[in-house]
Protein backbone atom coordinates (compact mmCIF):
# COMPACT_ATOMS: atom_id res chain seq x y z
CA UNK A 1 0.00 0.00 0.00
CA UNK A 2 1.44 3.62 -1.32
CA UNK A 3 0.45 6.65 0.61
CA UNK A 4 -0.32 8.03 -2.71
CA UNK A 5 -3.48 5.72 -2.45
CA UNK A 6 -4.52 6.47 0.89
CA UNK A 7 -7.72 8.43 1.61
CA UNK A 8 -7.90 9.34 4.89
CA UNK A 9 -11.95 10.26 6.62
CA UNK A 10 -11.81 12.36 9.59
CA UNK A 11 -15.08 12.92 11.54
CA UNK A 12 -15.24 16.26 13.62
CA UNK A 13 -18.14 17.73 15.96
CA UNK A 14 -16.65 20.71 18.63
CA UNK A 15 -13.42 19.17 18.17
CA UNK A 16 -11.28 22.43 18.66
CA UNK A 17 -8.85 20.93 21.64
CA UNK A 18 -8.22 17.96 19.44
CA UNK A 19 -8.32 18.43 15.58
CA UNK A 20 -4.58 20.12 15.37
CA UNK A 21 -2.74 16.81 16.85
CA UNK A 22 -5.00 14.55 14.45
CA UNK A 23 -4.50 16.66 11.30
CA UNK A 24 -0.15 17.22 12.05
CA UNK A 25 -0.33 13.38 12.55
CA UNK A 26 -2.15 12.70 9.06
CA UNK A 27 -0.37 14.75 7.12
CA UNK A 28 3.06 13.43 8.40
CA UNK A 29 1.46 10.30 6.35
CA UNK A 30 1.64 12.07 3.11
CA UNK A 31 -1.97 10.63 2.12
CA UNK A 32 -3.90 11.03 -1.14
CA UNK A 33 -5.98 13.21 0.95
CA UNK A 34 -7.42 14.34 4.09
CA UNK A 35 -11.35 14.19 4.00
CA UNK A 36 -12.99 16.34 7.44
CA UNK A 37 -16.56 15.88 7.66
CA UNK A 38 -17.17 18.21 10.25
CA UNK A 39 -21.09 17.69 12.42
CA UNK A 40 -21.91 21.63 12.60
CA UNK A 41 -19.23 22.13 15.15
CA UNK A 42 -20.06 25.42 17.43
CA UNK A 43 -16.38 25.91 18.42
CA UNK A 44 -13.01 26.77 16.45
CA UNK A 45 -12.90 23.29 14.53
CA UNK A 46 -13.40 24.31 11.51
CA UNK A 47 -11.51 27.04 11.54
CA UNK A 48 -8.30 25.32 12.32
CA UNK A 49 -9.12 23.04 9.96
CA UNK A 50 -9.60 26.17 7.17
CA UNK A 51 -6.13 27.18 8.48
CA UNK A 52 -4.50 23.77 7.83
CA UNK A 53 -5.89 23.82 4.12
CA UNK A 54 -4.46 26.70 2.80
CA UNK A 55 -0.66 25.39 3.58
CA UNK A 56 -1.74 21.52 2.64
CA UNK A 57 -4.15 21.39 -0.31
CA UNK A 58 -4.80 17.73 0.58
CA UNK A 59 -7.25 18.47 3.02
CA UNK A 60 -10.71 19.22 2.14
CA UNK A 61 -13.52 20.39 4.35
CA UNK A 62 -17.52 19.25 4.56
CA UNK A 63 -19.80 20.28 6.78
CA UNK A 64 -23.52 19.24 7.21
CA UNK A 65 -25.48 21.02 9.31
CA UNK A 66 -28.59 18.54 9.64
CA UNK A 67 -29.25 16.04 11.97
CA UNK A 68 -28.76 13.32 12.77
CA UNK A 69 -25.48 14.08 13.59
CA UNK A 70 -23.73 10.56 13.79
CA UNK A 71 -20.34 9.08 13.06
CA UNK A 72 -21.93 6.87 10.79
CA UNK A 73 -23.29 9.56 9.09
CA UNK A 74 -20.15 11.45 8.67
CA UNK A 75 -17.93 8.93 7.66
CA UNK A 76 -20.76 8.03 4.87
CA UNK A 77 -20.34 11.45 3.53
CA UNK A 78 -16.55 11.01 3.79
CA UNK A 79 -16.85 7.67 1.80
CA UNK A 80 -18.72 9.66 -1.07
CA UNK A 81 -15.55 12.03 -1.40
CA UNK A 82 -12.95 9.52 -1.35
CA UNK A 83 -11.32 9.51 -5.07
CA UNK A 84 -11.70 6.96 -7.21
CA UNK A 85 -8.01 5.93 -7.19
CA UNK A 86 -7.92 5.05 -2.90
CA UNK A 87 -7.09 1.58 -2.25
CA UNK A 88 -7.67 1.92 1.25
CA UNK A 89 -9.69 4.50 3.52
CA UNK A 90 -8.59 5.25 7.21
CA UNK A 91 -11.20 6.41 9.39
CA UNK A 92 -10.56 8.89 12.63
CA UNK A 93 -12.37 10.89 14.54
CA UNK A 94 -11.32 14.34 15.51
CA UNK A 95 -9.48 13.87 18.63
CA UNK A 96 -7.23 10.49 17.51
CA UNK A 97 -3.56 10.91 16.14
CA UNK A 98 -2.66 7.77 14.09
CA UNK A 99 0.82 6.05 14.89
CA UNK A 100 2.52 6.51 11.58
CA UNK A 101 3.91 3.05 12.29
CA UNK A 102 0.75 1.38 11.92
CA UNK A 103 0.38 1.53 8.17
CA UNK A 104 3.97 -0.01 7.97
CA UNK A 105 2.45 -2.96 9.49
CA UNK A 106 -0.69 -3.12 7.95
CA UNK A 107 0.84 -3.36 4.45
CA UNK A 108 1.97 -6.44 5.59
CA UNK A 109 -1.48 -7.49 7.44
CA UNK A 110 -3.73 -6.69 4.26
CA UNK A 111 -0.57 -8.79 1.32
CA UNK A 112 -0.74 -11.66 3.32
CA UNK A 113 -4.88 -11.92 4.05
CA UNK A 114 -6.86 -11.62 0.74
CA UNK A 115 -10.07 -11.84 2.85
CA UNK A 116 -9.11 -9.12 5.52
CA UNK A 117 -11.29 -5.98 5.01
CA UNK A 118 -10.50 -3.73 7.82
CA UNK A 119 -7.40 -3.66 10.53
CA UNK A 120 -7.52 -2.24 13.69
CA UNK A 121 -4.84 -1.76 16.45
CA UNK A 122 -4.69 -0.64 19.82
CA UNK A 123 -5.23 2.45 21.91
CA UNK A 124 -3.97 4.88 24.75
CA UNK A 125 -6.42 6.98 26.32
CA UNK A 126 -5.47 10.42 27.43
CA UNK A 127 -7.92 11.86 29.71
CA UNK A 128 -8.51 15.93 30.58
CA UNK A 129 -10.64 18.19 32.78
CA UNK A 130 -12.53 21.02 31.29
CA UNK A 131 -9.25 23.32 31.68
CA UNK A 132 -7.60 20.51 29.53
CA UNK A 133 -5.04 19.50 31.78
CA UNK A 134 -4.30 15.64 31.53
CA UNK A 135 -5.37 14.11 34.33
CA UNK A 136 -5.23 10.75 33.29
CA UNK A 137 -3.67 8.07 31.32
CA UNK A 138 -5.06 4.60 30.09
CA UNK A 139 -2.63 2.62 28.16
CA UNK A 140 -3.53 -0.22 25.20
CA UNK A 141 -7.46 -0.17 26.26
CA UNK A 142 -8.46 -2.70 23.74
CA UNK A 143 -8.52 -6.70 24.90
CA UNK A 144 -6.83 -7.91 21.58
CA UNK A 145 -8.09 -10.97 21.31
CA UNK A 146 -11.79 -10.31 21.20
CA UNK A 147 -11.47 -7.96 18.29
CA UNK A 148 -13.80 -5.30 18.87
CA UNK A 149 -14.63 -3.08 16.75
CA UNK A 150 -13.95 0.85 16.91
CA UNK A 151 -13.66 4.10 15.71
CA UNK A 152 -10.04 4.21 13.98
CA UNK A 153 -10.46 1.52 11.36
CA UNK A 154 -8.06 0.78 8.09
CA UNK A 155 -10.81 -0.49 5.60
CA UNK A 156 -10.35 -2.09 2.23
CA UNK A 157 -11.45 0.24 -0.54
CA UNK A 158 -12.66 -2.94 -2.19
CA UNK A 159 -14.44 -4.32 1.32
CA UNK A 160 -16.10 -0.84 1.73
CA UNK A 161 -17.72 -1.20 -1.45
CA UNK A 162 -18.96 -4.79 -1.15
CA UNK A 163 -20.92 -3.35 1.84
CA UNK A 164 -22.41 0.01 1.04
CA UNK A 165 -20.42 1.78 3.80
CA UNK A 166 -22.00 2.77 7.55
CA UNK A 167 -25.41 2.68 8.86
CA UNK A 168 -26.19 6.70 9.03
CA UNK A 169 -29.28 6.05 11.51
CA UNK A 170 -27.44 3.89 13.83
CA UNK A 171 -26.42 5.96 16.74
CA UNK A 172 -23.78 3.45 17.99
CA UNK A 173 -22.59 0.35 17.67
CA UNK A 174 -22.30 1.38 14.22
CA UNK A 175 -19.35 -0.49 13.61
CA UNK A 176 -20.54 -3.98 14.92
CA UNK A 177 -23.17 -3.72 12.38
CA UNK A 178 -21.19 -2.71 9.86
CA UNK A 179 -18.55 -5.62 10.93
CA UNK A 180 -21.43 -8.33 10.50
CA UNK A 181 -22.16 -7.34 7.24
CA UNK A 182 -18.56 -7.29 6.29
CA UNK A 183 -18.50 -10.79 7.32
CA UNK A 184 -21.70 -11.63 5.52
CA UNK A 185 -19.87 -10.06 2.05
CA UNK A 186 -16.63 -13.13 2.71
CA UNK A 187 -14.02 -10.11 4.69
CA UNK A 188 -13.63 -9.99 8.02
CA UNK A 189 -11.98 -7.81 10.93
CA UNK A 190 -8.95 -7.96 12.89
CA UNK A 191 -7.59 -6.21 15.60
CA UNK A 192 -3.33 -6.36 15.95
CA UNK A 193 -1.00 -5.92 19.25
CA UNK A 194 0.25 -2.55 17.50
CA UNK A 195 -0.09 0.81 18.49
CA UNK A 196 -2.37 2.59 16.34
CA UNK A 197 -4.13 5.65 17.95
CA UNK A 198 -3.27 8.24 21.09
CA UNK A 199 -6.64 9.08 21.83
CA UNK A 200 -7.23 12.33 23.86
CA UNK A 201 -10.37 12.94 25.36
CA UNK A 202 -12.60 14.19 28.12
CA UNK A 203 -12.44 12.82 31.64
CA UNK A 204 -15.24 9.95 31.42
CA UNK A 205 -17.07 11.42 34.90
CA UNK A 206 -17.01 14.78 33.69
CA UNK A 207 -19.97 16.78 33.71
CA UNK A 208 -20.15 18.09 30.07
CA UNK A 209 -18.98 14.58 28.65
CA UNK A 210 -22.29 12.71 30.31
CA UNK A 211 -24.35 15.50 29.57
CA UNK A 212 -23.44 15.25 25.63
CA UNK A 213 -23.64 11.38 25.94
CA UNK A 214 -27.53 12.09 26.72
CA UNK A 215 -27.96 14.97 24.51
CA UNK A 216 -26.58 12.87 21.49
CA UNK A 217 -28.95 10.08 22.59
CA UNK A 218 -26.18 7.53 23.00
CA UNK A 219 -27.77 6.29 25.91
CA UNK A 220 -30.67 5.44 23.86
CA UNK A 221 -29.00 4.34 20.47
CA UNK A 222 -28.94 0.35 21.14
CA UNK A 223 -32.86 0.65 21.26
CA UNK A 224 -32.60 1.30 17.46
CA UNK A 225 -29.57 -1.32 16.96
CA UNK A 226 -32.09 -3.88 18.57
CA UNK A 227 -34.79 -3.13 15.59
CA UNK A 228 -32.04 -4.14 13.21
CA UNK A 229 -31.17 -6.72 15.48
CA UNK A 230 -34.53 -8.58 15.82
CA UNK A 231 -34.84 -8.42 12.08
CA UNK A 232 -31.98 -11.02 11.40
CA UNK A 233 -30.94 -13.22 13.89
CA UNK A 234 -27.32 -13.21 12.80
CA UNK A 235 -27.01 -9.77 13.93
CA UNK A 236 -28.96 -10.77 17.23
CA UNK A 237 -26.39 -12.94 18.29
CA UNK A 238 -23.75 -10.77 17.75
CA UNK A 239 -25.37 -7.89 19.51
CA UNK A 240 -26.14 -9.92 22.59
CA UNK A 241 -22.36 -11.75 22.71
CA UNK A 242 -21.32 -7.93 22.54
CA UNK A 243 -23.71 -6.43 24.89
CA UNK A 244 -24.57 -9.91 27.55
CA UNK A 245 -24.63 -7.51 30.66
CA UNK A 246 -26.59 -4.90 29.31
CA UNK A 247 -29.32 -7.41 27.85
CA UNK A 248 -29.07 -9.48 31.29
CA UNK A 249 -29.74 -5.81 33.02
CA UNK A 250 -33.03 -4.88 30.14
CA UNK A 251 -34.33 -8.60 30.86
CA UNK A 252 -33.95 -7.50 34.59
CA UNK A 253 -35.86 -4.44 34.09
CA UNK A 254 -38.62 -5.74 32.38
CA UNK A 255 -39.37 -8.53 34.81
CA UNK A 256 -39.13 -6.27 37.65
CA UNK A 257 -43.14 -5.33 37.50
CA UNK A 258 -43.94 -9.00 37.83
CA UNK A 259 -41.65 -9.88 40.38
CA UNK A 260 -43.59 -6.63 42.07
CA UNK A 261 -47.13 -7.63 41.05
CA UNK A 262 -46.54 -11.07 41.88
CA UNK A 263 -45.17 -10.09 45.86
CA UNK A 264 -42.06 -11.80 44.58
CA UNK A 265 -40.35 -8.21 44.83
CA UNK A 266 -37.24 -9.60 47.19
CA UNK A 267 -36.89 -12.16 44.81
CA UNK A 268 -36.19 -9.56 42.19
CA UNK A 269 -33.94 -7.78 45.06
CA UNK A 270 -31.99 -10.97 45.36
CA UNK A 271 -31.63 -11.41 41.64
CA UNK A 272 -30.38 -7.45 40.96
CA UNK A 273 -27.93 -7.30 43.23
CA UNK A 274 -26.37 -10.61 42.39
CA UNK A 275 -26.21 -9.33 38.92
CA UNK A 276 -24.42 -5.93 39.98
CA UNK A 277 -21.55 -7.59 42.63
CA UNK A 278 -21.26 -10.91 39.38
CA UNK A 279 -20.89 -7.44 37.14
CA UNK A 280 -18.43 -5.54 39.86
CA UNK A 281 -16.02 -8.35 40.19
CA UNK A 282 -16.02 -8.85 36.63
CA UNK A 283 -15.38 -5.16 35.46
CA UNK A 284 -13.63 -4.22 38.42
CA UNK A 285 -15.25 -1.09 38.50
CA UNK A 286 -18.46 -0.16 40.17
CA UNK A 287 -18.87 2.54 37.51
CA UNK A 288 -19.24 -0.10 34.89
CA UNK A 289 -21.47 -2.51 36.76
CA UNK A 290 -23.89 0.59 37.71
CA UNK A 291 -23.57 1.54 33.47
CA UNK A 292 -24.95 -2.00 32.37
CA UNK A 293 -28.26 -0.90 33.94
CA UNK A 294 -28.28 2.80 32.54
CA UNK A 295 -27.96 1.62 28.89
CA UNK A 296 -30.31 -1.23 29.45
CA UNK A 297 -32.84 1.89 30.41
CA UNK A 298 -31.79 3.89 27.62
CA UNK A 299 -32.02 0.30 25.47
CA UNK A 300 -35.70 -0.12 26.07
CA UNK A 301 -36.31 3.58 25.91
CA UNK A 302 -34.68 4.14 22.05
CA UNK A 303 -36.43 0.84 21.02
CA UNK A 304 -39.81 2.03 22.11
CA UNK A 305 -39.40 5.75 20.73
CA UNK A 306 -37.54 4.16 17.52
CA UNK A 307 -40.68 1.68 16.78
CA UNK A 308 -42.41 4.72 14.16
CA UNK A 309 -39.15 4.79 12.38
CA UNK A 310 -37.94 1.94 12.04
CA UNK A 311 -39.02 1.66 8.20
CA UNK A 312 -36.29 3.93 7.61
CA UNK A 313 -33.58 1.35 8.72
CA UNK A 314 -31.43 -1.14 6.74
CA UNK A 315 -31.90 -4.60 7.19
CA UNK A 316 -27.91 -6.02 7.69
Amino acid sequence: MCNNMLSIVVITRNEEHNIQRTLTSCIALNPLEIIVVDSDSTDNTRSIVQKNINTHSSIKLYTYNTAPFTAARGRNIGIDKVSANANMVLFLDGDMEINKDFLITAVDEFSRQPTLGVLMGQMDNFYYDHNQNLVGVQKNYYDISKHTMGGAMLVSRESLTAVGGFNSELVCNEESEFEYRLNRSGYHGRRIDCKMINHHTEAQRSTRRIRSMILNRRLTGLGINLHIAIRNFGYLKKMFLANQETFLAALLLLLAPFFILSNNFYTFLALTVGFFIYTKIKSKKIRYALNHFVYASGMIIGFLAYIPRISKLKKP
